[in-house]
Order: C-alpha cells, then structure tokens, then sequence
C-alpha cells in the first residue's frame, strides 16, 4: 500500500464455523467465505472491489455490500487513507432503529464530518433539518460528506 492508497477491509469473526456470503448490490455479484471458529478472516478489497462499495461523493448510490451468514458472526469495517483510519462495527438489521440523530462538529480547516445511511427497507426516507432529501429503496444508501 503506498502512502497515497485506500485500504478498504472487513474483519469477520465467528465462534462456530460458518459459510459467509457477500453480495455486491450494484451487480448482485457474490462471493462465499468460509470463517473458521475462533478465528479473524480478513477481507481486503482492491480499488476495484472498493469502488462497488464505498463512494465518498454526496448524494444516493447503489454502493453497499450485503452480509449473510450460516452462524453468529461480528463483522469490523476498516478504512485506512493517508493519515486516517476510521472503523465500525457493522451490526445486524435486528438493531437498527426508524430513527438517527448526526451531531458533528467543524475542524480546525473548516471540513465537517460526514455520515452514511443504508436503507434495509424500501422508501426509507433520509431527512436533513426535517427536509427530505433522499427516499431510498432497500439496499440504496446515501451519504453526506459536509
């Protein structure tokens, strides 16, 4: 990786032996993992791979990855770019709420922090300020990068 490039990854752990299955729900396309018990299987994505998940543009895409396992798993995204590093737990649609509140702040440069929202169900609808600015259907996301 050269001080200028993009690592994407996912950090899967499970306590039994599963089969995982990715889809790329821009395509469809799938991939089937196997996690051994015990163990962290990392996913590293190449900038062809990341490009059908991640945009860092404003505004609603199709970019998102589906997760679907045979067994419990804990799944850890990790974006690593020049001289940041953010992660997440991505959790499971069981403990997703209707309702999300974004307090950010402003950096010494003046850029803000961003946010992303998955839709798990069609006409999710995305408001700014109680102003509508994206109805999303399942799987569609949208971003904003103040």
């Amino acid at each position: 990786m050269g001080p200028q490039a993009n690592m994407l990854q996912l950090r899967i752990v499970a306590i039994k032996p599963t089969k995982v299955t990715l889809t790329y729900t821009i395509d469809n396309t799938t991939e089937t993992i196997n996690v051994a018990a015990g163990q962290v299987y990392t996913r590293m994505f190449n900038a062809q791979e990341a490009a059908k998940i991640y945009s860092n543009a404003t505004g609603k895409s199709n970019k998102s990855l589906h997760i679907v396992s045979d067994e419990l798993i804990s799944v850890f995204a990790i974006n690593i770019y020049r001289h940041t590093t953010d992660a997440t737990n991505v959790l499971p649609i069981t403990n997703y709420g209707k309702a999300y509140r974004h307090m950010s702040y402003r950096s010494v440069s003046g850029t803000g922090d961003g946010y992303t929202l998955v839709a798990i169900e069609d006409n999710t609808q995305i408001k700014e300020n109680n102003v509508l600015v994206a109805t999303l259907s399942r799987g569609q996301v949208y971003s904003n990068y103040a």
